[in-house]
């Protein structure tokens, strides 16, 4: 009976949140509250990379700037993505294509690791090193943009009888408008990410800061989000388009994660030294960590016209 109690309210929360599609409109411009959500992941994701960034001597400009160009140049390689497996209505229909807003959290990953890749060269850190403090950062980041997928009402899962199902009854959700699921109760696959992110953070973190091999905790989150998000993809609504001979596009991304971390499980290494960061150095990234989450904000908020377009 307490459990039931308890769980009335959280359902009332995640389906608020589910259908509180825009935030407000001003003109022909729509701001939707995904943005609220991307820009607060930029804000948590960054600062808690710019803390080990500092714990591992890294200069405070080297890390304001490495900060900024990963929060904001993610953007539009998270956007380009998916074109390749939109070329045919790109052919037929550049502008509207062009035009329709869709992210793509593995585009972003890649512009992620692109930057830091290009960072080793002049930096003191390796590679592995690196991916560890963007792991640890960036799964608290993912799942707080997750909770941003759910109130756009995109990534949605499949219809389901679950009492963990929830209603998209806003007609702007992406669900209602793109697959008419308006009022139909669907598994809330974006909730179930964050969740699962959330523990992998705290697992990460807690492996980064008990000392582990550098490298460690990237082939854990290589494996352990591969995992989990090849077994979410199984929940989550698709189409045709979505498949790639027996499995799903992502399902298949998801695959080519865990092949890498398999490999780097066993390697060996010693641990990074962590020395707590001056506050000073701390207080000297909040321009740059505000300034860059207020335009992730912005990316991924304005709509004109109408929503799902720029």
């Amino acid at each position: 009976m307490r459990i039931a109690s308890l769980a009335a309210p959280m359902q009332s929360a995640v389906s608020g949140l589910a259908n509180r599609t825009i935030l407000f409109e001003r003109g022909e411009y729509i701001f939707a509250t995904f943005g609220i959500f991307a820009g607060l992941a930029a804000m948590a994701g960054g600062s808690i990379a710019g803390w080990l960034l500092l714990a591992r001597g890294t200069p405070v400009l080297e890390t304001a700037a490495i900060l900024a160009i990963v929060l904001i140049g993610h953007v539009v390689p998270a956007r380009v993505f998916l074109l390749p497996w939109r070329f045919q209505a790109l052919r037929t229909h550049p502008r509207v294509v062009l035009r329709t807003i869709e992210f793509a959290s593995w585009g972003g990953m890649a512009a992620i690791a692109a930057v830091l890749g290009a960072y080793t060269l002049v930096s003191d850190i390796s590679m592995l090193g690196l991916t560890d403090i963007a792991a640890c950062a960036g799964t608290l980041a993912h799942a707080i943009g997750r909770l941003g997928c759910l109130s756009f009402g995109c990534c949605f899962g499949r219809p389901t009888s679950l009492p963990v199902g929830i209603r998209y009854e806003n007609p702007m959700s992406k669900a209602a408008r793109q697959a008419r699921l308006q009022g139909v109760p669907i598994h809330p696959v974006p909730l179930y990410e964050a969740l699962y992110n959330v523990a992998l953070f705290l697992f990460l973190i807690a492996l980064t800061l008990g000392g582990a091999r550098e490298g460690a905790p990237t082939a854990f989150y290589l494996v352990l989000y591969g995992v989990g998000r090849f077994g979410l993809e199984s929940l989550r609504y698709s189409t045709e388009s979505d498949k790639m001979g027996p499995l799903l596009r992502n399902q298949w991304l998801s695959l080519a994660m865990i092949v890498p971390g398999l490999v780097l499980l066993p390697q060996h290494g010693s641990a990074p030294t962590l020395v707590a960061p001056d506050p000073w150095e701390l207080l000297a990234l909040v321009p740059v960590l505000v300034a860059s989450s207020f335009i992730v904000f912005l990316a991924y908020s304005i709509h004109r016209r109408e929503l799902g377009r720029w």
